[in-house]
């Protein structure tokens, strides 16, 4: 059997040795040397490819969880604004007598889709679920637009059929002007002159400065203008058959009885006349014979805090 010799030299002074194998254990010992060499690098090439695909995934997963999370705060957004308008539209339908047209709790809640508040789940299968959920969700708040959009155009419609009653009814904020704010409401409250005792207070008391501009919330005839003891200056004005308005306390009266006004015109000058504990207007509004709340009647700054704020601390409620 040919054998290989392998000489083993320690050193120059030192004798050699020698080893004798036979050449298939050396054909072996080699073979197995570069068969080992070889599973290395293929194990190290692999477990670089999956680091490499780990990586990039987890980087993929980032964006795509970056991705929803937007989508969602999105999504959220849309839903609330689509209910702070369809909640403004119930309010103009009560306002306008359309009661029995306002949809139901139920009826909204299916319009928009399921508008869930559970937190993200992030595995591979919640991102799946809430990615579909998103889309329903974003389906629903389509059809939810839709609906609004009908319903909108239902309420001008409405609106069109009815527009010389629409402009003989109180809307707007019958002062113009910045720095307006609420000493007293619409109901019952501690006398501001005496600072004793409760009386009703039949109106809305618009604090601003000196000869803020009073104009006509609505259009009408001024029925009566004077001095009252406790009004001082007034004016009175009828809208149709069913409206009247009262505006006291002012300082200058510029229309006269039996004139006609529309929406927006000037009629007076704010005020501290008759029984008043400072600068402002009286606003009333009659109904049917009957003191309404005046705040239910204002519409163009309805949401203005400005308009609807309370005094500062400092100031002292007017009548």
């Amino acid at each position: 059997m040919p054998k290989v010799t392998l000489l083993w030299m320690a050193g120059p002074e030192k004798p050699f040795r020698s080893y004798s194998f036979r050449k298939s254990t050396v054909y072996v010992v080699v073979g197995g040397f570069f068969v080992f060499l070889g599973l290395s690098v293929i194990l190290g090439l692999s477990t670089l490819g999956l680091w490499a695909s780990s990586s990039h995934y987890g980087s993929a997963n980032s964006e795509l969880q970056k991705l929803l999370t937007e989508r969602d705060a999105e999504n959220r957004t849309l839903k609330q604004e689509l209910n702070d308008i369809q909640a403004k539209e119930n309010r103009i339908r009560r306002f306008l007598g359309m009661n029995d047209k306002i949809p139901a709790e139920d009826e909204r809640a299916n319009q928009g889709g399921s508008g869930g508040t559970a937190p993200l789940d992030y595995t591979l299968d919640g991102i799946l679920c809430h990615e579909e959920e998103l889309l329903g969700n974003q389906r629903g708040a389509s059809r939810e637009r839709s609906h609004l959009a009908e319903s909108l155009q239902e309420v001008v419609d409405f609106l069109s059929e009815r527009e010389v009653e629409v402009r003989q009814t109180p809307m707007i904020l019958p002062a113009d002007g910045e720095d307006l704010w609420i000493p007293s409401r619409f109901g019952w409250r501690v006398n501001p002159v005496t600072g004793t005792g409760k009386e009703f207070h039949n109106g809305l008391d618009i604090a601003g400065h000196w000869k803020t501009s009073i104009i006509a919330p609505a259009d009408g005839r001024v029925i009566s203008t004077g001095t009252d003891r406790y009004l001082g200056k007034f004016v009175r004005i009828a809208h149709g058959s069913e409206y009247t308005t009262v505006y006291g306390h002012l300082a200058v009266i510029q229309v006269k009885s039996g004139s006609a006004v529309k929406r927006g015109d000037e009629i007076g000058l704010m005020g501290n006349s008759g029984r008043s504990t400072g600068t402002h207007l009286h606003y009333a509004i009659v109904k049917n014979n009957r003191y309404v709340n005046p705040v239910d009647y204002i519409w163009d700054r309805i949401d203005n805090t400005l308009a609807l704020r309370s005094p500062p601390s400092d100031e002292n409620d007017d009548t």
